[in-house]
């Protein structure tokens, strides 16, 4: 990963953003020897249009189905109840 000052990013921000689309690389931005942002590819973006046909898609768990949903509440019954709701 490269890593490169606030300061260097600004002046070569052009340069940088082209590496990282044409590379693929992910540049660590730094101040005070400390990282502070990354600059780094978006993920495929996918239309919700083709979120159904990306499901339909996946494997399916068939038979295992009952047993993850029971592993899954077993585990959630072992976990302190959330305070908040929306956290």
């Amino acid at each position: 990963m490269n890593r490169v000052s606030v300061g260097e990013a600004g002046r070569q921000f052009e340069e940088l953003l082209e590496r990282v689309v044409r590379d693929g690389v992910t540049v660590e931005l730094e101040r005070n020897h400390q990282v502070v942002a990354r600059l780094s590819p978006a993920g495929r973006r996918m239309p919700v249009a083709d979120l159904n046909r990306f499901f339909a898609d996946l494997p399916s768990l068939s038979a295992d189905a009952q047993a993850f949903a029971d592993d899954v509440a077993r585990i959630r019954k072992q976990l302190p109840p959330e305070s908040d709701p929306w956290a």
